[in-house]
Protein backbone atom coordinates (compact mmCIF):
# COMPACT_ATOMS: atom_id res chain seq x y z
CA UNK A 1 0.00 0.00 0.00
CA UNK A 2 1.16 3.81 -0.80
CA UNK A 3 1.52 5.98 1.78
CA UNK A 4 -0.21 9.43 1.98
CA UNK A 5 3.49 11.03 1.95
CA UNK A 6 4.59 9.11 -0.96
CA UNK A 7 2.08 9.99 -2.90
CA UNK A 8 2.87 13.45 -2.03
CA UNK A 9 6.40 13.52 -1.76
CA UNK A 10 6.11 11.94 -5.80
CA UNK A 11 4.00 14.24 -6.84
CA UNK A 12 6.27 17.24 -5.54
CA UNK A 13 9.15 15.84 -7.59
CA UNK A 14 6.56 15.83 -10.82
CA UNK A 15 5.63 19.81 -10.29
CA UNK A 16 9.65 20.74 -10.13
CA UNK A 17 10.43 18.58 -13.21
CA UNK A 18 7.50 19.98 -14.93
CA UNK A 19 8.49 23.79 -13.72
CA UNK A 20 11.91 23.02 -15.48
CA UNK A 21 10.24 21.80 -18.94
CA UNK A 22 6.46 22.70 -18.89
CA UNK A 23 6.94 22.24 -22.99
CA UNK A 24 7.34 18.81 -22.81
CA UNK A 25 5.40 18.23 -20.46
CA UNK A 26 2.41 20.03 -22.10
CA UNK A 27 3.60 17.81 -25.05
CA UNK A 28 3.23 14.68 -22.97
CA UNK A 29 -0.18 15.64 -21.87
CA UNK A 30 -1.96 16.33 -24.98
CA UNK A 31 -0.47 13.49 -26.52
CA UNK A 32 -1.69 11.33 -23.41
CA UNK A 33 -5.23 12.89 -24.03
CA UNK A 34 -5.48 12.57 -27.44
CA UNK A 35 -4.33 8.72 -27.36
CA UNK A 36 -7.41 8.31 -24.42
CA UNK A 37 -10.01 10.64 -26.49
CA UNK A 38 -9.33 8.62 -29.69
CA UNK A 39 -9.45 5.14 -27.81
CA UNK A 40 -12.62 6.15 -26.15
CA UNK A 41 -14.43 7.91 -28.93
CA UNK A 42 -17.68 6.92 -28.28
CA UNK A 43 -17.14 7.33 -24.35
CA UNK A 44 -16.21 10.88 -25.27
CA UNK A 45 -19.27 12.06 -27.55
CA UNK A 46 -21.60 10.88 -24.52
CA UNK A 47 -20.48 12.81 -22.22
CA UNK A 48 -20.27 15.60 -24.39
CA UNK A 49 -23.96 15.33 -25.18
CA UNK A 50 -24.68 14.46 -21.55
CA UNK A 51 -22.96 17.98 -20.78
CA UNK A 52 -24.65 19.75 -23.36
CA UNK A 53 -27.81 18.63 -21.84
CA UNK A 54 -27.21 19.32 -18.51
CA UNK A 55 -25.42 22.91 -19.36
CA UNK A 56 -28.15 25.42 -18.68
CA UNK A 57 -28.53 27.82 -22.37
CA UNK A 58 -27.88 31.37 -21.74
CA UNK A 59 -30.59 34.09 -22.07
CA UNK A 60 -29.72 37.14 -23.54
CA UNK A 61 -30.17 40.00 -20.58
CA UNK A 62 -32.14 43.56 -22.16
CA UNK A 63 -28.85 44.98 -22.02
CA UNK A 64 -27.17 42.59 -24.12
CA UNK A 65 -29.96 42.13 -27.19
CA UNK A 66 -29.63 45.47 -27.43
CA UNK A 67 -25.90 45.59 -27.73
CA UNK A 68 -26.19 43.13 -30.28
CA UNK A 69 -28.46 44.63 -31.94
CA UNK A 70 -26.58 48.08 -31.97
CA UNK A 71 -23.73 45.63 -33.20
CA UNK A 72 -25.48 44.02 -36.19
CA UNK A 73 -26.96 47.36 -37.30
CA UNK A 74 -23.18 48.87 -37.23
CA UNK A 75 -22.26 46.37 -39.53
CA UNK A 76 -24.78 46.62 -41.47
CA UNK A 77 -24.47 50.21 -42.15
CA UNK A 78 -20.60 49.61 -42.50
CA UNK A 79 -21.14 46.99 -45.35
CA UNK A 80 -24.39 47.98 -47.37
CA UNK A 81 -23.10 46.37 -50.30
CA UNK A 82 -23.40 42.99 -48.76
CA UNK A 83 -25.86 43.11 -46.95
CA UNK A 84 -28.00 44.06 -50.03
CA UNK A 85 -26.59 41.68 -51.71
CA UNK A 86 -27.56 39.01 -48.71
CA UNK A 87 -31.22 40.41 -48.47
CA UNK A 88 -31.31 40.12 -52.59
CA UNK A 89 -30.60 36.61 -52.82
CA UNK A 90 -32.71 36.01 -49.61
CA UNK A 91 -36.00 37.28 -51.03
CA UNK A 92 -34.72 35.24 -54.64
CA UNK A 93 -34.61 32.18 -52.65
CA UNK A 94 -37.96 33.27 -50.74
CA UNK A 95 -40.09 33.68 -53.99
CA UNK A 96 -38.58 31.04 -56.18
CA UNK A 97 -36.55 32.79 -58.32
CA UNK A 98 -33.54 30.76 -57.25
CA UNK A 99 -33.56 27.49 -55.94
CA UNK A 100 -30.85 26.69 -53.07
CA UNK A 101 -29.86 22.70 -53.78
CA UNK A 102 -29.90 20.08 -51.03
CA UNK A 103 -25.93 19.53 -52.12
CA UNK A 104 -23.14 21.29 -51.49
CA UNK A 105 -21.32 22.35 -54.33
CA UNK A 106 -17.99 21.37 -53.35
CA UNK A 107 -17.98 18.09 -50.78
CA UNK A 108 -21.47 17.08 -52.38
CA UNK A 109 -22.68 16.91 -48.22
CA UNK A 110 -26.73 16.96 -47.98
CA UNK A 111 -26.83 19.70 -45.10
CA UNK A 112 -27.85 23.23 -44.24
CA UNK A 113 -26.14 25.43 -47.06
CA UNK A 114 -25.14 29.14 -47.31
CA UNK A 115 -24.51 31.10 -50.26
CA UNK A 116 -21.32 32.02 -50.77
CA UNK A 117 -20.87 35.73 -53.13
CA UNK A 118 -17.62 35.81 -54.77
CA UNK A 119 -18.85 39.93 -55.85
CA UNK A 120 -21.77 41.33 -54.31
CA UNK A 121 -22.33 43.33 -57.23
CA UNK A 122 -23.96 40.36 -58.97
CA UNK A 123 -26.34 39.09 -55.69
CA UNK A 124 -27.53 36.00 -57.78
CA UNK A 125 -24.55 34.83 -58.97
CA UNK A 126 -23.43 32.28 -56.00
CA UNK A 127 -22.16 28.99 -54.99
CA UNK A 128 -24.37 27.14 -52.69
CA UNK A 129 -21.78 25.67 -49.81
CA UNK A 130 -21.73 24.01 -46.62
CA UNK A 131 -20.72 26.18 -43.40
CA UNK A 132 -17.30 24.52 -43.23
CA UNK A 133 -16.59 24.74 -47.12
CA UNK A 134 -17.77 28.55 -46.96
CA UNK A 135 -15.22 29.25 -44.32
CA UNK A 136 -12.85 27.25 -46.48
CA UNK A 137 -13.33 29.63 -48.95
CA UNK A 138 -12.88 32.99 -47.66
CA UNK A 139 -9.69 31.57 -46.37
CA UNK A 140 -8.26 31.22 -50.09
CA UNK A 141 -8.06 33.99 -52.27
CA UNK A 142 -9.82 34.20 -55.50
CA UNK A 143 -6.73 33.80 -57.30
CA UNK A 144 -5.91 30.21 -55.70
CA UNK A 145 -10.05 29.57 -55.85
CA UNK A 146 -9.41 29.71 -60.09
CA UNK A 147 -5.69 27.85 -60.03
CA UNK A 148 -7.09 25.51 -58.40
CA UNK A 149 -10.63 25.21 -60.57
CA UNK A 150 -12.48 24.46 -56.81
CA UNK A 151 -14.94 26.48 -57.74
CA UNK A 152 -17.19 27.76 -60.58
CA UNK A 153 -19.51 30.71 -60.65
CA UNK A 154 -22.70 30.02 -62.35
CA UNK A 155 -26.14 31.70 -61.65
CA UNK A 156 -28.73 29.52 -59.62
CA UNK A 157 -31.18 31.44 -61.05
CA UNK A 158 -34.13 29.25 -63.16
CA UNK A 159 -33.38 29.70 -66.37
Amino acid sequence: MVKKYDKEKEHKRYLRKKAKNPERYKALNYECVKRYRKKNRDKVRAQGREYAKRKPKKTLTEKEKAKKVEWVQKWQRKNREKTRAQGKLRYAVKIGKIKKPENCEVCNKVTKLEGHHRDYKKPLEVIWVCRACHAYTHRLKDKELRERKIFSFKSSAKG
